[in-house]
């Protein structure tokens, strides 16, 4: 889906092991030529989202509240699994099949509505890749972004 500038791709959302929290995955590419700050994501599903980086300490693993995802001129952004992710708290109930509405705002371009697939736990939609490339990406200061409607 593309608009103004910004284009998402390969998104899903994991069937959640748990009923407490979900996953949602893609990829935001900047076509234009100034940097853009996603501000904001709202879901059919739940009223709580965050930014989160997933960090590997050894044999513990934590996660990281992301403050702000800036994405450079004609760069991008992953959110893809062992990086980073948008934590859905709290949703509703979510079935393999079934698609969840996201719309992220972006400052200077607006928002974007897309559809993102509920895939069955440790499957990958067609065409998303499994692994994680750096290339592109810039975060930014990492602490205290809650993209909810109530924060």
């Amino acid at each position: 889906m593309t608009s103004q500038g910004v284009r998402i791709t390969g998104g899903y959302v994991p069937k959640p092991a748990s009923p407490d929290v979900a996953a949602a995955y893609l990829t935001i590419a900047n076509t234009t030529d100034t940097s853009v700050r996603l501000t904001k994501v709202v879901t059919s599903v739940t009223t709580s989202v965050m930014a989160m980086k997933e960090a590997d300490n050894g044999s513990v693993g934590s996660m990281t509240d992301l403050s702000r995802i800036d994405i450079p001129a004609h760069g991008s952004y992953k959110f893809v699994p062992n990086h980073a992710h948008l934590m859905l708290e709290n949703p509703a109930p979510l079935t393999a099949g079934e698609k969840v509405s996201m719309t992220l705002t972006f400052t200077g371009v607006g928002s974007v509505t897309i559809m993102l697939p509920v895939v069955p736990l440790g499957q990958l939609p067609s065409g998303v890749p499994s692994t994680y490339s750096s290339a592109g990406t810039s975060m930014g200061p990492m602490s205290g972004m809650n993209m909810s409607t109530s924060g």
